[in-house]
């Protein structure tokens, strides 16, 4: 799997998952792990969207 393919997978979650999330914060989350430059920044932000 590749880079592009888990931040689809996580852009998927995103939008999907159990988090309710106004449209607001789905778009920054999103755009957070496309600019995502190592894994370190990608998993910190889905920590960031798993957050309560």
């Amino acid at each position: 799997m590749n880079e592009e393919q888990i931040k689809a997978i996580c852009k998927f979650l995103v939008e999907y998952g159990n988090r309710n999330l106004n449209d607001v914060e789905k778009e920054l989350l999103k755009q957070a792990v496309d600019q995502s430059h190592n894994w370190q920044e990608l998993f910190l932000t889905m920590m960031m969207a798993s957050k309560h």
